[in-house]
Order: structure tokens, then C-alpha cells, then sequence
């Protein structure tokens, strides 16, 4: 897990509605109001699981503007895997989250269903030096755009990018980190997980980019895609 110094808002997301007090859209537009570095968005949602929050707008939800952490394991339900679901509703937008706060960590989500079209995409990181960590990111266009320089792509707790028809993971930038991510598989990296036209995609404006390490914890499982890394 990344560690953050809170010193702006810290919100909670207390409900699946996508408008209104505690919910998840209302979180967006306190942390792009704030005028403060390190916001922090927690989840304490009622009920069974999984906490279901579903994209209803047209507009889809407000790029984050602002530095922020997405907290998806504050969740008290969380139990090494997500239970918080940001899901795309057909006829609204067609992007998930769309972060362009530098220095933001989005962690323990799952991120589904945002692929009306090839060029929708789960998590669209336009922003420097950010962390993707511990999250399902399943059945969108491209599973994270990567257009932001610096950013770390999984870690230790390494993120599952399976079953988004076009890429899995799509770096369009230079000096990102992509570690630990298990993409076309499921958890296990034994059993697919939903095929992608390229597990990960080198685009040509792209540089400098590292794909796993040395240690063993840095190893991507990249299977069941029909290209493995696209180049």
C-alpha cells in the first residue's frame, strides 16, 4: 500500500448514488474545490456486497483535478479484494475515472464496463508521478490509459487488467513503472481472465518505460492476450 500524508479534505463516500451528500460525484467535486494538496476520498458504504456505484451522468464523472487518494481498502468490508465498483450505465459517459492530479493514488477499486467504444477506457491518467495500485480493472475499451509521465502502474499489491477488448494497459508517455499486474489473467495468473487485443500497448509517443524488475514481486503475468506487449 502507498503511503499519503493527509492535509486537505478527507472525504467519505457513504452511498451508491452518483449525485447528492456522500456520494461518490459529490466526493469529485469537494476534492476539485479544495484548494489543498493530499485529499483523501475513504468508503464506508452500507449493505451487502459489492457496493455498486454506478456512472449515470452523460457528462460522465468530473476529471479530478486536484491531488488526491481514492481509497478503496477503507472500505470496512474490503477483504483483499475490491468491493467498491465504479460501473458504466449505458447512454452515460464513456470514460471511468479520469485523473489529472499529479501525485494522486487511486487503490482497491474495480473499475468495470466503460467500453461503449474502443476509445473508452476504465482509468484515463493524464498526470505525473501517481500510483495505480490494487485494483479490477474488467470489460472496458482499454482497461488504464496511461498519458501522464512518471506514474506507477501496480506495485506490490499489483493490479488484475483482464477482459478490455482493445488493451489492457496502454502507455501513450515516458518513465512509467508497470509492476506486479497480472493482465489477461485472474489472480491466480493460471486462468484467464478475458482476452485483450494487447495485454500491454507501447504507443509511439511513448518512452522509457520499464515492465517489470529484478525482484520477483515486480513480475507482470501477461497471458491470454492476443498480442502480450504491443509495441
Amino acid at each position: 500500500m502507498s503511503t499519503w500524508v493527509a492535509q486537505g479534505i478527507t472525504g467519505t463516500v457513504a452511498n451508491t448514488s452518483d449525485s447528492g451528500v456522500g456520494s461518490f460525484r459529490d466526493a469529485i467535486q469537494q476534492i476539485n474545490a479544495s484548494s489543498d494538496a493530499s485529499n483523501v476520498t475513504n468508503f464506508d458504504i452500507p449493505g451487502a456486497t459489492p457496493h455498486v456505484i454506478f456512472q449515470t451522468s452523460i457528462d460522465g464523472w468530473p476529471a479530478i483535478t486536484n491531488q488526491v487518494l481514492i481509497d478503496g481498502y477503507s472500505e470496512p468490508d474490503y477483504a483483499r479484494s475490491p468491493v467498491v465498483v465504479l460501473q458504466y450505465l449505458p447512454g452515460a459517459g464513456e470514460e471511468g475515472l479520469k485523473i489529472q492530479g499529479n501525485g494522486s493514488i487511486v487503490q482497491g477499486l474495480q473499475i468495470a464496463d466503460f467500453e461503449d467504444s474502443f476509445v473508452c477506457c476504465g482509468i484515463s491518467l493524464n498526470a505525473d508521478n501517481c500510483v495505480v495500485e490494487g485494483c479490477h480493472i474488467f470489460s472496458n475499451g482499454t482497461g488504464i490509459s496511461v498519458l501522464g509521465n512518471v506514474n506507477v502502474i501496480g506495485g506490490t499489491n499489483g493490479n488484475i487488467v483482464s477482459g478490455n477488448p482493445n488493451t489492457g494497459i496502454e502507455l501513450i508517455s515516458s518513465s512509467n513503472d508497470v509492476l506486479g499486474n497480472y493482465i489477461g489473467t485472474d489472480i491466480t495468473g493460471t486462468t484467464s481472465g478475458g482476452s485483450q487485443a494487447a495485454g500491454i500497448g507501447l504507443s509511439s509517443l511513448s518512452s522509457h518505460n520499464t515492465i517489470g524488475g529484478t525482484s520477483e514481486w515486480m513480475r507482470n503475468i501477461i497471458s491470454g492476450n492476443s498480442i502480450g506487449i504491443r509495441a
